[in-house]
């Protein structure tokens, strides 16, 4: 940090601002030439950053620099989770370590510098607040380079998960709705496992124990039908005796065509009709 720069004027929480997030990019069209020279020292720029480990200062800038284009064309933002170095190639994502209170943040290198003799890298302003280095300017750092490959597969959120609760070790078959609220005990689920039965608590009490499973809704069965629905079953059933008699196919209505003496479905139909009341009024 120059004696020209400094932080902003107003307040930054630096709680609010999320570490950098590996991810695999191209190189930059600009600042990965073979070497270059600045005050006369020549630098030759790494080809990887393959298990890149250093152990150095770190320092910071801000608002002199603050939106000016980088080594690599991209825009200077002092809160944003980047840094500079001489000789990564860009862009390299890196794990920074304070050593004195062992905070930890992840910058992308998007810059070169710090041109300083014994200086390693340089971080935005807001890097630099979560490292808890502003006071003194400079802090002895660990700088580790970080494969997205390997970032990504060990940060990826899995597409299923159990969730995390408690049940009671006894539950009770019951009509009530399975969305009611279950007592809680300090057992956790881990201790449960699940047989063909649901979920039992253990593994003695595999035999059919309904006192430790959880059990389905039960099933509504239909109650015998009343009179009202009675009603509605015979008028259906003459219906049904109505169609099958205009086909033919009812079994009055053929003995009766047989015998050759009635032909009309309909006339078959009213005479069994007449037939069955004569037997009620007798």
């Amino acid at each position: 940090m120059s004696r020209q720069d400094g932080p902003p004027n107003f307040y930054v929480d630096e709680t609010k601002i999320p570490n950098a997030v590996p991810k695999v990019e191209a190189r930059a069209k600009y600042g990965n030439m073979p070497s270059y020279v600045v005050f006369g020292r020549r630098y030759y720029t790494m080809s990887s950053s393959k298990h890149y480990e250093a152990i150095g200062t770190a320092s910071w800038y801000g608002t002199k620099f603050h939106s000016h284009r980088t080594s690599s064309g991209e825009r200077y933002n002092m809160l944003a989770m980047t840094a500079a170095h001489k000789t990564l190639p860009l862009p390299t994502y890196v794990e920074v370590t304070n050593l004195k209170n062992n905070r930890k943040i992840i910058v992308k290198v998007n810059d070169r510098g710090p041109f300083e003799s014994n200086r390693l890298i340089d971080l935005s302003y807001v890097a630099a607040k979560k490292l808890g280095m502003l006071g003194h300017g400079t802090a002895r750092v660990k700088v580790a380079a970080i494969d997205p490959l390997v970032y990504a597969r060990n940060h990826a959120k899995p597409s299923w998960h159990f969730p995390q609760f408690h049940t009671s070790s006894t539950t009770y078959a019951s009509s009530e709705p399975v969305n009611k609220k279950i007592k809680q005990q300090d057992e956790p689920l881990s201790n449960f496992w699940l047989s063909s039965h649901g979920i039992v608590a253990d593994r003695e009490r595999e035999q059919v124990n309904v006192d430790r499973v959880i059990a389905p809704p039960p099933v509504i069965r239909h109650k015998r039908p009343t009179h009202h629905v009675a009603a509605l079953t015979r008028k259906r059933k003459h219906s049904h005796v109505i169609a099958l008699a205009r086909k033919g196919k009812h079994p009055h209505v053929a003995a009766l065509t047989k015998k050759g003496k009635h032909r009309s479905s309909h006339q078959l139909f009213a005479k069994t009709k007449r037939r069955k009341s004569n037997k009620i009024a007798t």
